[in-house]
This record gives C-alpha cells, structure tokens and sequence, in this order.
C-alpha cells in the first residue's frame, strides 16, 4: 500500500519535470500532467482531505455555449454544445436532482491556480465530484440547526463541478442524470424561454 509520503514524492518528482521541459520550452508529455492529477487525487484521498474526482461518465467534448435554468429547492439544468456533434447527437443536456445549492461562474483558465481545488486533481476543463467538498461540509454546518434536517438523506448530497475555459458550475445534489440530445443548444435555450 503506497503511503502519503510516497504519494507527495512522486508528485515532486513529476512536478520537477514538468517544470523542467517548461522551462527549456518543451511541451511536457501530456502523460506527465495526468499523472499529476491522479497523484493530486490520491493524496486528496490518502489525507482524507479535499480533492476533484474525475467523473468516468460522461466522455464527451462539451463546448463552450451553456445554458442554465435552476429552480428554487428542485432541479438545475444545464445544458452544452457539443465540440464533435455526431449522429447521437449536437447537445447534452444534465439534470442536477434535488438540488441544495447551484453557483455558475467561478475562474477561468487563466488564473486556474487562484482555485482552491488547484493541485488537487482539478484540470482546466471536465466533470468532477468534490470528494471531502468544504463547500458541502459548510452548507451541513448551517442545515443541521433546522429542526427537518436528515442526516441520512445528506449523506446522498454531492458537490458536482463541471468546468470548462471560462468558468464553471458548481452544485450542491442529491444526483445526476444525463441524456445526449439531437436538439441544438439554441433551440434547447428557446425552449426553455418560452417555458419561464
């Protein structure tokens, strides 16, 4: 079993070498900056403390349009353009079920490293789940004085983060549903519009 201090030297010595084609103005090999990651991630879980979790589904090449529609105490939905539409599809569109909190925005990829999941497993663009989230253990800090709070059912909530170039949305959830859409983006957000 590898241990922490295992895990933070190897991460060091990736580190050094990325730092090291950087600076004779290489492309570092992009196996080198994975690697990064998943030891970010192992350390976040080695610590017990908080990291990003790369969601294995879904893979897809979600672009840079996204649209919101967020109803108070229910669901959020987002919807995306996808980069490569191909006969499944031109969107997708993600319904975040029993909703505590959403927040859209965030930093985009030119000061990723003000993020305070920064080297801890968080890329500039995909789908995560924040193991250990702060945010989620502050929202339970202040739930929990509510005569209705239910332990049990918190313990279902996760902290959901989906990041691309220019920012981010967070939310706080009980799941996540997904379905690839031959619906464009546009007609998804004229839809939606029209509904509120």
């Amino acid at each position: 079993m590898t241990t922490e201090n295992e895990f933070e030297k190897e991460l060091e010595r990736v580190a050094a070498e990325i730092r090291e084609a950087s600076a004779a103005r290489r492309l570092p090999n992009q196996d080198l900056f994975s690697r990064q990651l998943e030891l970010e991630r192992e350390l976040g879980r080695a610590r017990g403390t908080e990291y990003a979790e790369r969601l294995d589904e879904p893979r897809l090449h979600v672009g840079f349009e996204w649209h919101v529609s967020a109803a108070f105490a229910q669901d959020t939905i987002l919807a995306c353009d996808l980069v490569n539409p191909d006969e499944r599809g031109c969107s997708v569109v993600f319904r975040f079920r029993n909703v505590i909190e959403t927040r859209f925005g965030g930093l985009n990829d030119e000061v990723l490293e003000a993020h305070p999941l920064y080297g801890k497993g968080l890329d500039v663009v995909g789908f995560y789940i924040v193991r250990n989230s702060s945010w989620k253990e502050l929202m339970r800090a202040a739930l929990i004085q509510h005569s209705g709070f239910d332990p049990v059912g918190w313990n279902e909530v996760k902290h959901y983060l989906f990041r691309d170039k220019g920012g981010e949305l967070s939310c706080l959830a009980k799941g996540l549903d997904w379905q690839v859409s031959t619906t464009s983006i546009h007609e998804i957000r004229q839809r939606l519009r029209l509904t509120l």
